[in-house]
């Protein structure tokens, strides 16, 4: 999958679970590759796949930490970007997030909608005087809340469930016209063989057509005319520096 954006020149923003990357050096290298000619953009999926919202918000701040230590000795840099396991936050995940000095959170959009019926997601239409609701000031140190919005393949009990690429593409443009954006959120699982019951099956595991259907959908994106970006290039935030433009 990090390959299709490769080789169409695309922009790519990671969710990486911190504890795990660097057992596999031909993913750590092709993540760096990515990041080293400018297309990917790394971003903290945990430092373990667990639930953040039964952690504490020190627990939640040493996990982020910890994380960012690690993405700095293998990349070079640290990430300004969280995506929650599971795609749950609470207060908690955004003072830690805060403390650490992490500045997007891309959650579920089931999440937002239960924080605070998402009035805190980022929206273009008012995002020049107040960022979502108004005890959040867009230029202040409260996360940008950029969630995901369209999944690649839902998940009911552990069983992948394909949305098709008109039903995609369908989800982009809504969310664009509410929104601005769309965050499409897909998983590695979302490109291997299983069984019935969602579990991996045994054997050649990689399933080639589900990659070459999912570098159609991407594609199919351009085609419309879709901009790819990362989520600090869709809130407009300079990763680098943390400066506004």
């Amino acid at each position: 999958a990090m390959n299709i954006f490769i080789e169409r020149n695309q922009s790519l923003s990671l969710g990486i679970i911190m504890n795990d990357i660097g057992k596999d050096l031909r993913i750590t290298g092709k993540v760096g590759e990515g990041s080293q000619i400018g297309l990917f953009e790394m971003g903290i999926h945990g430092w373990d796949h667990i639930d953040y919202t039964n952690l504490s918000e020190s627990e939640q701040r040493v996990s982020l930490s910890m994380a960012n230590e690690k993405m700095n000795s293998i990349f070079g840099n640290t990430s300004d970007i969280f995506v929650p396991p599971y795609g749950y936050f609470d207060n908690n995940t955004l003072l830690a997030m805060d403390q650490v000095g992490i500045r997007i959170l891309s959650a579920a959009l089931f999440s937002e909608l239960n924080f605070d019926r998402g009035n805190s997601i980022f929206n273009y239409s008012h995002a020049s005087n107040t960022y979502g609701n108004n005890t959040l000031d867009f230029f202040g140190s409260a996360p940008i809340h950029v969630p995901a919005l369209v999944a690649y393949k839902e998940y009911e009990n552990g069983i992948p469930i394909k949305n098709s690429t008109s039903l995609i593409l369908e989800g982009i443009r809504g969310n664009i016209q509410l929104y601005g954006y769309s965050v499409v959120v897909f998983h590695p699982q979302d490109f291997i063989n299983t069984n019935a019951d969602g579990k991996i099956a045994e054997g050649d595991q990689l399933n080639m057509t589900e990659v070459d259907e999912f570098a159609q959908l991407v594609d199919s994106v351009l085609s419309n005319n879709m901009r790819i970006a990362t989520l600090s290039e869709v809130v407009g935030v300079d990763r680098r520096n943390y400066s506004y433009f």
